[in-house]
C-alpha cells in the first residue's frame, strides 16, 4: 500500500506545482477546475495501470519488475529535466481565472508523466491496489491542486516548483528502488 500512496503523490506532485504557480499568478483554480485536474490525471493512471495489465500477462514477473523500475527511473530523470516555469494553458475564460476547459489542458499536459508512471508501476500491482491507485490520485489531485493554489495566493517564492519537481522525481526513484530490493 506504500507504493500506492508514494505513486499518488508523485503523480499529483505536478499539479500542486502547476497550482501553486497559477496562484502566484493570482491566477483563480475553481472547485470545478481543481475537480477536473484531478479526474483527468486519475483517468490517465487508471488507463496506464489497466494497460499496464495486458502487458504483465505476457512476461514473466522478473521482467515486468525490472521494466517496471526501469521506466520509474527515467520519467524521474524526464521530470529533473524538464522543471521549467508554468506557463498559460489554452482555453483559459479571463486572465483572472481558469475555466473547465482551460484546466482540462493543463490536467492533460500534466498527466502525460502518469501515463508512463501508471505503465511502470501496474505491471507488479494487484487489481485492489490499482483501484486504490486511481481513487488516491482523484483525492490527492483535487486536494493537491487547491492546496497548491492556496499556497501559491499566499507565498511569492518561486523556486518551489523546482523543490517539488525533485521532490516528485526522488518519490519515483523510491519506488523504482523498492521494486528491485
Amino acid at each position: 500500500m506504500l507504493e500506492v500512496v508514494l505513486i499518488c503523490i508523485a503523480v499529483c506532485a505536478d499539479a500542486f506545482a502547476a497550482a501553486y504557480a497559477y496562484g502566484l499568478k493570482g491566477v483563480q483554480i475553481g472547485l470545478l477546475s481543481s475537480a477536473v485536474i484531478g479526474f483527468t490525471g486519475a483517468l490517465f493512471l487508471g488507463v496506464s495501470l489497466s494497460a499496464a495489465s495486458a502487458v504483465s500477462a505476457l512476461l514473466s514477473p522478473s521482467v515486468c519488475t525490472t521494466f517496471s523500475a526501469a521506466v520509474l527511473i527515467l520519467i524521474a530523470m524526464k521530470n529533473l529535466a524538464d522543471v521549467q516555469p508554468a506557463s498559460r494553458p489554452e482555453g483559459e475564460s479571463t486572465p483572472d481565472d481558469i475555466s473547465a476547459k482551460g484546466s482540462f489542458v493543463l490536467a492533460a499536459a500534466l498527466s502525460v508523466d502518469s501515463l508512463g508512471v501508471g505503465f511502470g508501476a501496474g505491471v507488479t500491482m494487484t487489481t485492489a491496489h490499482k483501484l486504490s491507485a486511481v481513487l488516491l490520485c482523484l483525492l490527492l489531485g483535487v486536494i493537491g491542486v487547491r492546496l497548491g493554489h492556496f499556497l501559491g495566493s499566499i507565498f511569492s517564492c518561486r523556486a518551489s516548483r523546482y523543490k517539488t519537481a525533485l521532490l516528485s522525481s526522488a518519490i519515483l526513484f523510491l519506488i523504482a528502488v523498492m521494486k528491485l530490493v
